[in-house]
């Protein structure tokens, strides 16, 4: 590493203020960053990383922080070089040696070449996180089966009774009209002035047999209705035939 020779102020601790370190740990932090400043002028580097890690861990200053990144590259130990490095760049706002920010920039480009050459490129850092994500929606509401309302089955049931009813008056009035018909006529020659009395007599009954058609199938529907909505059974359970109402449970 030849900026080491050259910028010998930029590597070392001498331009760095003692800060709030106490005595004893400033004086352990010189002694570990000394002997391991040795080890390197023998080539010793697997020796000297320790040595360097504890005088930074003592008294971090810019100037460990570099030394011991020079040490890690030197053991092929990038990715943790490279993370020292990126910490001298960010704070060179306050870098008391703008030479080491010089030298942190060269060394972190060209491990990240080496990195990848080796098919390790470093992951670029995920951006930082400015807005919350959004709250999952919630869930949709579940219909929920509530049974049939008892109300339609009432109000069939309510329609084709008054049918009935209409039908029994019109059958009854049919039937009085029929027999004063028939007590006018003798032996079955009936006057021709009834004969608008039979023909009434006959549309009212008429009328009855419809009343009583659609009145009966009205009740009987609104009556089913009427059952499924008490019971909760579906209509595939009740159903009406001529013969009267199955029920199948």
């Amino acid at each position: 590493m030849s900026m080491l020779c050259a910028a010998a102020p930029a590597w070392g601790q001498a331009t760095e203020e003692p800060g709030e370190a106490p005595a004893d740990d400033e004086q352990a932090a010189r002694e570990s960053f000394d002997r391991a400043v040795e080890l390197t002028k023998e080539n010793r580097w697997k020796e000297a990383c320790p040595h360097f890690e504890r005088s930074h861990e003592l008294r971090p200053t810019g100037g460990t922080r570099l030394r011991l990144a020079d040490c890690y590259e030197h053991t092929d130990r990038l990715i943790e070089a490279r993370v020292l490095y990126r910490e001298i760049i960010a704070s060179a706002a306050s870098e008391t040696v703008p030479e080491r920010v010089i030298i942190a920039r060269e060394r972190l480009s060209k491990i990240d070449r080496l990195l990848e050459q080796k098919g390790k490129a470093p992951t670029p850092p995920a951006p930082p996180t400015t807005t919350k994500p959004p709250a999952p929606p919630d869930p949709e509401p579940q219909p929920t089966d509530e049974g049939l309302s008892p109300i339609p089955g009432a109000v069939l049931l309510a329609v084709g009774g008054a049918g009935l009813v209409v039908g029994a008056i019109l059958g009854g009035l049919a039937l009085g009209q029929e027999k004063s018909v028939r007590d006018s006529c003798t032996n079955g020659v009936c006057p021709i002035e009834k004969e608008n009395g039979a023909d009434a007599a006959k549309a009212k009954a008429l009328g009855a047999d419809i009343c009583f058609g659609i009145g009966g199938a009205v009740a009987i529907t609104g009556l089913v209705l009427l059952i499924l909505s008490v019971t909760g059974s579906s209509s595939d359970e009740v159903s009406a035939t001529p013969e009267g109402m199955v029920v199948r449970f």
